[in-house]
Parts: structure tokens; C-alpha cells; sequence
């Protein structure tokens, strides 16, 4: 059974079942799609508060004291996070409060409870997955709207209606320019903030019960369906995900992250970590 919390998809000819975060990848019966809540313990909280959401009043939005965050560490993420951060920034101040494009002087400690007080997120994937990350979950459970960009797909687990999704425009400047009309429209911002965020049977508990019947399926009637034996660990990993040069960036970047971490708090070192995108 092989297992993976992120964007990889098994070679069948090594395992027998997967389970994975891709939606709608289906390989016969052997391919389960769980959801990022149950394989990134921390969000569950987020997820919870998500799902009432919509319990939504005038008293919290005016309690609102800004306009919209950004809370990023990870540097390796595609341009169009800095794009949009950048376009927004000049309408109004977006505040930073991650480490990466920090703004505000320090890094948070509890991002939900940072985002709570601004009115937007921006909800950006590191990538462009076909699964959604737990980007915007968090923002909608901070009770913010989510300004969304990542997967196209994201519409078939999130109600559009609840949030700003960027690819719905033809641009990012027409985003802006959207952003802008619900922000001063109290009652189009109220709209949006009532709509729940997903249908309401995807709870924590809906989707172990699915996993469950997976995994109990194939304990009880799964057979080897694999065409080989297992290979060698070493092996198995270049094979199944083809990521032999990744492996080897990461070493190399792990590498020289231990030579430069008397200097991680230095400008050089940030530098550095934006040119070998897998320093930590």
C-alpha cells in the first residue's frame, strides 16, 4: 500500500493499492483520494471552525481591523504568489506575516488567529497541483474570504460562491478590480461570508469513514496485484516517482543549508535560500 501526502502518483507495478491526494485519479479499484485534513493533523481545527463559517455577523466584520494577509515560508512557490501580492499590495497594504516577504517585523505564531483579523487571504497554492492544499481551508477557517489561485478544480470540493477564485478572470488585474467591489460593498462581502464553505456531510468524520471502507476492503479482499517484486528502497523511490535529480537537489540544498546556518538570519543567507529553492 503505498501512501503519500503529496502530489506523487505510485507505479503500479510496485504496489498493490495507493492512497493519495489527487482528485479523481482512479487506477481500477486500487486508488483511494483522501483528503489533505486527515494527513495534515494541524488543519483539522482549521477545518472545523471552516465548516461555521457562515455563522457570520456585522458585529465581526466590523471587528475586522484589516484588509487582507499573506502568510507564506515556503520560497519554493510559483511566481504568480509575488505577482499577486505585489498588484494587491497597491490598492491596499496586504500584511506579510510569514517568513517569506515578511512586512510586519516578525513571523507568526498562530496563523489562524493572525488571519482572523483581516477581511481577505490570499489563498495561493505552492503550485499547481491537482489536489488543493490547505490554503484556503485556513482562510475559511479564519473567517476571511479566500482569494484563491491553484487549482482549477477547486470548485468540486469548495462552494464558488464563498470565495474569490482567480480563475474565474481573465487576469489578476480584473481579481483587483473584484477585490475591490466586495470590499466596499458591505453587503456583497456578507453574501459571501454566509455561504457555507462545502456541501455540509464533508466532515472529518465523512472522510475517515470513506478511508475506512478502503482500507477495510483491502485488508479483507485485496490481493497482489503488483507486477514485481519490491525493488530495492533506493531504487523504488527513482522508479515510482522519477525524481532522481530532485533527490539529488535536495541533498545538495541540505547540504549547503548546514554550512550557511550560523548564517540563516542573514541577508546573504535569504539570498541564497531564494536560488536553491529546496534550503531549509
Amino acid at each position: 500500500l503505498f501512501v503519500s501526502a503529496e502530489n506523487y502518483k505510485p507505479d503500479f507495478d510496485l504496489y498493490d493499492y495507493c492512497i493519495t491526494l489527487f482528485p479523481d485519479y482512479k487506477f481500477q479499484d486500487r486508488c483511494f483520494t483522501t483528503h489533505p485534513m486527515i494527513t495534515h493533523g494541524p488543519n483539522r481545527t482549521a477545518y472545523d471552525k471552516a465548516m461555521q463559517k457562515h455563522y457570520f455577523t456585522m458585529e465581526d466584520l466590523k471587528a475586522k481591523t484589516g484588509f487582507c494577509n499573506f502568510v507564506y515560508s515556503n520560497y519554493n512557490a510559483f511566481k504568480e504568489r509575488k505577482e499577486f501580492f505585489d498588484l494587491l499590495s497597491q490598492y491596499k497594504r496586504v500584511d506579510s506575516g510569514g517568513r517569506y516577504m515578511n512586512n510586519i517585523g516578525h513571523s507568526v505564531d498562530n496563523k489562524l488567529e493572525f488571519q482572523s483579523h483581516y477581511k481577505f487571504s490570499i489563498a495561493f497554492d505552492n503550485q499547481y497541483h491537482c489536489f488543493v492544499q490547505e490554503k484556503i481551508s485556513d482562510a475559511f477557517g479564519a473567517r476571511t474570504i479566500p482569494i484563491y489561485f491553484g487549482n482549477p478544480d477547486v470548485v468540486k470540493q469548495y462552494n464558488p460562491k464563498a470565495f474569490i477564485n482567480c480563475h474565474d478572470f481573465n487576469n489578476f488585474s480584473d481579481v483587483v478590480e473584484y477585490v475591490k467591489k466586495v470590499d466596499t460593498d458591505d453587503e456583497l462581502y456578507m453574501s459571501m461570508m454566509r455561504e457555507p464553505m462545502c456541501d455540509p456531510k464533508f466532515t472529518l468524520e465523512y472522510y475517515l469513514a470513506e478511508l475506512e471502507s478502503f482500507l477495510v476492503r483491502v485488508v479483507e479482499t485485496g490481493t497482489v496485484q503488483r507486477a514485481k517484486e519490491l525493488w530495492p528502497v533506493w531504487l523504488e523511490k527513482e522508479r515510482s516517482y522519477g525524481r532522481a535529480r530532485r533527490l539529488r537537489q535536495e541533498k545538495l540544498a541540505a547540504d549547503i543549508g548546514k554550512m550557511f546556518r550560523p548564517l540563516r538570519k542573514t541577508k546573504i543567507a535569504g539570498l541564497i535560500r531564494k536560488k536553491l529553492l529546496w534550503t531549509r
